[in-house]
């Protein structure tokens, strides 16, 4: 495996893992003598306007999140896979992408299973799960924006119930149940040159990452 890390971020060169969000469902036994099974309750699907900015509200508060996806940017497929907190003290990614041949042999002579390791990770922007979060979420769950969404509906997505709201760009699944938990986002720019798909999950329950041994590092000059 081929990566980067730093005190606060572990940046990996590889295919990222699909993270699944873990489903569950209940059901209750008829009363003895009833014909009929007990009525679900009925979840009614609340205004883009009402639950969005309670959703970013979650997002601001959350301390710690997953999250699973792939971005595709003029031809270019970039698969990520990020864990950590909100603020970027603790998170470790992996990402994958395509690369030639000749550049993926020579990156593998040099770090064979080891990380890699740099002592600054500013070089590779900006990349963290509060980063990330504000960059999908920005102007759509503003109360003044939240009202361009044009459909609606209650979804089962992998087990659990989720809004769906559908806008021009971008689609957004919201847990309906619980708090309101951002579960998936679907999008594209206006320019049709870049869309993407992401999954989150562990809200607030990630656990801390520690680093490697450096014993399991090695240093490449230039990173």
């Amino acid at each position: 495996m081929k990566t980067f890390k730093s005190s606060s971020l572990l940046l990996a060169v590889a295919a990222s893992a699909a993270l699944a969000l873990d489903g569950c469902s209940s059901s209750a036994e008829n009363p003895a003598g009833s014909e009929n099974p007990p009525a679900e309750k009925q979840i009614q699907v609340p205004e883009a306007s009402k639950i969005l900015p309670q959703t970013a509200e979650v997002i601001k508060n959350a301390t710690s999140v997953s999250m699973s996806g792939e971005i595709t940017q003029e031809g270019q497929i970039i698969k990520v896979d990020l864990a950590g907190t909100n603020d970027g003290s603790n998170s470790k990614a992996a990402v994958s992408l395509d690369a030639g041949k000749e550049a993926a042999g020579m990156i593998d002579s040099l770090v064979g299973d080891k990380w890699i390791s740099t002592s600054n990770a500013s070089q590779f922007g900006d990349f963290n799960v509060g980063a990330m979060l504000k960059t999908m979420t920005s102007g759509d769950f503003e109360g003044s924006d939240s009202g361009k969404f044009t459909g609606s509906s209650l979804e089962d997505l992998a087990g659990v119930k989720a809004f769906k709201y559908t806008g021009d760009e971008n689609a957004y699944w919201i847990a309906a149940e619980g708090e309101p938990y951002l579960l998936q986002v679907e999008g594209s720019d206006a320019k049709g040159s870049g869309s993407g798909n992401m999954s989150f999950s562990d809200w607030n329950a990630v656990s801390p990452f520690k680093a490697p041994a450096d014993s399991e590092t090695v240093s490449i000059p230039g990173l």
